[in-house]
């Protein structure tokens, strides 16, 4: 009777490990992952502004080639990409340039990047691959660096010199206080008491 018990256990055991089992073990057809570098950027009306995309395989991918496409822009922003496809086992990044028109006004912009292909081997016949990703452009007036209260940079060849505006750029001494002369005058004053004092008392003991 236990041993039945124990063989019943047994098989549903196999069951349930098997099945996760099999799937893990079975061959995943082949895709892509598209990855942009940075999602966010800040940029002005009239500029460019760079982007790094890597292709990761996923599955079984054997072979292939894909290429790149900036998914209907607003009217003004084009993209530039360099190389412009991709193939199996490059590991070298793809460089998209965004192109950003003068006249295109300020706010958020999302853009969508898609990458896609075909991968020439799974199961004799190939599959058809694709992914995408959203970068954000941040349009602005212009690009200002955070500069320090008070300060003034003076820029010349090689050499930058950061200046508060309340300074002088000529070097004034100090006036010399009053209070500097006191301890000096006043331990002079005591040492020529003593003085004074055993002046005194040697011609008294002359006397």
């Amino acid at each position: 009777m236990y041993i039945l018990k124990f063989k019943v256990l047994l098989v549903t055991a196999l069951l349930l490990l098997g099945t996760p089992l099999a799937f893990g073990l079975a061959v995943s057809p082949p895709s892509i992952f598209l990855l942009v570098s940075p999602k966010i950027q800040d940029t002005t009306a009239g500029d460019s502004i760079e982007f790094e995309l890597s292709v990761l395989p996923q599955g079984e991918w054997e072979n292939g080639e894909v290429s790149f496409e900036l998914k209907d822009p607003p009217e003004g922003v084009t993209a530039m990409f360099v190389p412009d496809t991709w193939v199996f086992a490059d590991d070298a990044p793809v460089i998209m340039t965004v192109e950003i028109a003068e006249e295109i006004s300020q706010g958020n912009m999302m853009l969508k990047v898609v990458v896609s292909g075909r991968e020439c081997c799974y199961e004799g016949e190939g599959r058809d691959v694709n992914s995408e990703s959203e970068i954000e452009l941040n349009i602005v007036t212009q690009i200002t660096k955070t500069a320090t209260p008070n300060q003034t940079t003076t820029t010349t060849p090689n050499q930058t010199t950061t200046t508060p505006n309340n300074a002088s750029l000529t070097t004034i001494e100090q006036p010399i206080q009053v209070i500097d002369f006191i301890y000096p005058a006043a331990a002079l004053g005591v040492i020529l008491a003593l003085l004074f004092g055993v002046i005194l008392m040697r011609k008294k003991f002359m006397k």
